[in-house]
């Protein structure tokens, strides 16, 4: 348990704003998938940079393991806790807008704001501007930066890298660290921006964003267009990639997360095939050229391609899609989601997706598999019994192998946390020894989020 001296201090920095009991800590366990840490000694909840501060000055005197926590939505074990001598820093109720600029195109806020309600923000205040990247609805920023998520944008507006400005981080010694600023770009010295970005709570905790924003377009257009196989369907996507339009949205279900969502919807609008989802956005014409390409594109590959003949419909369409997590769990509530990603070039694309399903197949696991394969990413959900880790297991490990054979990447969004820990080495064993000078030089004593991503050695 975490020292009585050390509650105390906490306790005079809360006001009482810290969780003690068991039962409030055994609820920061729980998750959907399937990492389940130890319950942490204590949960804190601060709700601004100032406390954060204290809060980690007191953790580094007392050297106290502490985890950044926003919604718990990461699927790589990143908030886990790995032992119960840990505090539990919970930033949800960090969510004050601190400055938007309309014009400037940037919005600074706190980490506990989730996607949707940023979102809600912009239309309550009728603003003509959004943040493109669209992860797990329920998903902080906070978490998202602390990933370097992506979404269904990405592949016309890039990810969290290239969509946040700037931050407030707090160091693991309490120090309070700001990067990057309100323009859009600086040659500035190091990219310190970048370097937290993805960083998963291990170099500090991120207190302030300011992000990217982006006109809304004047026009969009939601299509989808279904296949007979996946081959097929993957292989448009990369047609239409060289065909140079630039399409806002390319969302691929296999057939059997197309299953699962229309369980969980009871949508009739969608036959059980592989679908590949579009928004096309921009000008009216720009539109239309998109929606032509499209359309023949897909229909020479035996695609039939449907328009969504209004806004409700598109929604519709675009609720189906971000209901796809939630769905392929559903369809075994009994069993734990081991979710996987992987990213390769656009032209590998097709190949990793037909391998991945062959090994689904082969190890006898259910699976199914969506994917942002406008820039070559794509998401498995193997639904897996405590009998079936290891097989499981097996075929995150083949995915992460095929992935960087393929010159991509083990983790296009999701990150390491504890799941990949031990892929790392196949794609940057390298550059493990820098990741781990820069983690020793900002963190000595190792106390921000430890054990998440690599291991740190007993001397650097």
């Amino acid at each position: 348990m975490l020292p009585d001296k050390f509650i105390s201090i906490l306790n005079g920095v809360l006001r009482e704003r810290i969780l003690l009991s068991k039962v409030d800590r055994e609820a920061y366990v729980t998750t959907d998938f399937h990492f389940q840490g130890q319950c942490p000694g204590a949960i804190c909840l601060p709700v601004n940079t100032e406390e954060v501060s204290l809060i980690l000055k007191t953790c580094n005197t007392f050297k106290i393991p502490f985890i950044p926590y926003g919604a718990g939505t990461s699927v790589e074990g990143q908030v886990s806790a790995l032992s119960k001598d840990i505090l539990l820093i919970d930033l949800s109720g960090m969510k004050q807008v601190i400055e938007f600029s309309e014009d400037d195109l940037f919005i600074k806020i706190q980490p506990g704001i989730t996607y949707e309600e940023l979102e809600q923000y912009f239309l309550t205040n009728d603003a003509s501007v959004f943040f493109p990247i669209d992860a797990w609805p329920a998903a902080t920023l906070g978490g998202m930066v602390s990933t370097g998520a992506s979404g269904t944008n990405a592949v016309k507006y890039g990810t969290m890298r290239e969509n946040t400005l700037g931050l407030t981080i707090v160091s693991p010694n309490g120090d309070v660290v700001h990067t990057g600023g309100r323009a859009v770009k600086s040659s500035a010295g190091y990219d310190l921006t970048r370097l937290f970005v993805g960083a998963e709570g291990t170099l500090g905790v991120v207190t302030e964003i300011i992000l990217k924003l982006q006109y809304r377009p004047s026009c969009t257009l939601t299509a989808y267009s279904q296949f007979d196989d996946i081959n097929s369907a993957v292989e448009s996507v990369v047609v239409l990639k060289k065909s140079g339009v630039s399409i806002g949205r390319m969302e691929l279900m296999d057939k059997r997360q197309v299953e699962a969502c229309i369980l969980y919807t009871g949508s009739t609008q969608i036959s059980v095939k592989e679908t590949i989802f579009f928004e096309c956005s921009g000008t009216e014409l720009s539109v239309n050229a998109q929606l032509n390409a499209i359309k023949d594109i897909c229909e020479s590959s035996g695609g039939k391609v449907v328009v969504s003949s209004d806004e409700a419909s598109s929604k519709n369409l675009w609720h189906f899609r971000k209901v796809a997590g939630k769905a392929a769990l559903n369809l075994c509530p009994e069993k734990k989601g081991m979710v996987t990603d992987a990213c390769v070039p656009i032209t590998r694309l097709p190949e990793c997706i037909l391998l991945s399903q062959k090994k689904l197949e082969g190890l006898g696991l259910d699976g199914s598999i969506v994917g942002h394969v406008g820039d070559g990413n794509f998401h498995v959900t193997v639904l897996a019994g405590k009998e079936d880790w290891a097989a499981a297991k097996d075929f995150v490990a083949y995915v992460a192998k095929i992935a960087v054979s393929q010159g991509g990447t083990i983790t296009g969004e999701h990150g390491i946390g504890v799941g990949k820990k031990a892929l790392l080495p196949d794609e940057h064993a390298s550059s493990i020894r820098i990741m781990q000078a820069i983690k020793h030089a900002i963190d000595p004593n190792n106390i921000a989020n430890p054990g998440k991503i690599f291991d740190m050695p007993s001397e650097l």
